[in-house]
């Protein structure tokens, strides 16, 4: 309910500023993701250590721009999880990769530079990882590259905030940090071969780092 209301907020404002003149920017943007997954303390392996996981993202953009306010939605693929070692292995992984539409709201204080928040919503596409054995709560043997889609949910609602600067030429660069805030775990309780994520409440975690181009402009 509390996305269909940021969501629903954001298609008003975008169809008031259909009826003045507003700028229309088309683009491609990629970059950087620094993920984790945020592990309720029951959810956490004995004697694991978790770390973030260096991944990336990339899409298109479309931005509705009326003076110092923007509406910017988003289709994103993006690529995040973690890593973790146990008293027995080391750089175990999680792999998540998720269509993402976020759909922020901008506010231009000066020139280029912009804050933004906003509502986004993800889409699991595939989960590979490790599985590490459970006897009566010790860490045994590994289970290299497994499918883990059947762990999870299928989607995945996250708020996101950031920062941005418009260059010359059609270029912008910015920074995010996507909060989840939904559990995407969908068992509770841990199983004899489990991943990191699946005894408790799990949430995504990710800073981003982007790179934009323009590639088509309407209006002023």
């Amino acid at each position: 309910m509390r996305s269909l209301l940021i969501v629903g907020c954001a298609l008003m404002l975008m169809s008031k500023m259909s009826s003045a003149q507003i700028k229309i920017e088309l683009g491609l943007k990629c970059g950087l993701n620094i993920s984790g997954l945020a592990l309720s303390s029951d959810g956490k392996l004995v004697g694991a250590k978790y770390n973030n996981l260096n991944g990336f993202h990339g899409g298109a953009y479309g931005l509705f721009r009326l003076k110092k306010f923007a509406i910017q939605p988003e289709i994103i693929y993006s690529r995040q999880g973690q890593v973790y070692t146990t008293p027995n292995y080391s750089n175990l992984r999680t792999d998540l990769n998720y269509v993402n539409v976020p759909v922020m709201i901008k506010f231009y204080p000066v020139g280029g530079i912009n804050i933004q928040i906003g509502p986004q919503l993800g889409f699991l596409l595939s989960a590979k990882g490790d599985l590490v054995t459970l006897s009566n709560g010790n860490v045994g043997q590994a289970i290299l590259n497994q499918d883990l889609k059947n762990y999870l949910n299928s989607t995945d609602f996250s708020i996101a905030v950031g920062a941005g600067l418009d260059l010359p030429l059609g270029i912008n660069i910015g920074v995010r940090y996507n909060y989840g805030v939904s559990n995407i775990n969908k068992f509770s309780g841990g199983s004899n071969d489990t991943p990191s994520f699946s005894v408790a409440k799990t949430q995504n975690q990710v800073i981003q780092f982007s790179i934009g181009y323009r590639i088509r402009k309407i209006g002023k």
